[in-house]
């Protein structure tokens, strides 16, 4: 039988909360080359980054919400990713960057939502960049106003799509290969990817 969705908010929230599967879950949409990567920033200092996975009912069916950075010189131009940034020494901790970051970005009130918890926090080799993703929970579509700046467009996606097996393709380039999630002709992969994963597991795994 389908759990309701307050079941499965209350049962993620306690799965949170208990050992998560991290690299085991993660590498399972990592690009090829990642456990190299991995080993060449052991020990390398990092730059710290928040990112909040937001979570709510629509059409009686879990969803989360996504972000396409706007273009810059940069190595995450252009990227879908979930709203989130670099702590500041303005946030009191980093539930407070990725909490910030999502209002600046969105516009999305922190009132409208309960953070439920933390997934394993990812490095980002190419930015050298640790990143601790957050997952709230609202009862509600959230309300936004996207920030044209950072932020060109906003993807609501259900759950489901992300467990749907047939939605990852595979990219190949120079015998490496970047697992993705091929969403309306657009790639899902890298580090989301990777975060997303992880959630994914904590779904399927209960």
């Amino acid at each position: 039988m389908k759990q309701s969705i307050p079941a499965s908010i209350e049962q993620l929230e306690k799965r949170l909360k208990i050992d998560l599967p991290g690299k085991i879950a993660q590498y399972k949409m990592a690009p090829s080359d990642r456990v190299q990567r991995d080993l060449k920033m052991h020990g390398k200092p990092t730059k710290e980054s928040a990112v909040l996975i937001l979570l709510f009912p629509k059409d009686k069916e879990l969803h989360l919400l996504l972000i396409q950075r706007a273009s810059y010189n940069g190595p995450h131009s252009g990227q879908i990713a979930f709203p989130g940034g670099k702590f500041e020494k303005l946030d009191s901790n980093l539930v407070s960057t990725a909490i910030r970051e999502t209002f600046e970005e969105l516009q999305i009130d922190a009132k409208t939502y309960k953070i439920i918890g933390a997934l394993s926090p990812l490095i980002i080799p190419v930015s050298q960049t640790m990143v601790y993703p957050f997952v709230a929970f609202s009862e509600k579509i959230p309300s936004f106003k996207v920030d044209g700046f950072e932020v060109t467009d906003v993807y609501i996606l259900p759950m489901s799509f992300f467990l749907t097996e047939s939605n990852i393709k595979i990219y190949t380039n120079n015998e490496l290969s970047y697992p993705f999630f091929d969403f309306a002709g657009k790639r899902i992969w890298g580090a989301t990817a990777m975060m997303i994963a992880e959630l994914k597991f904590l779904f399927q795994n209960k």
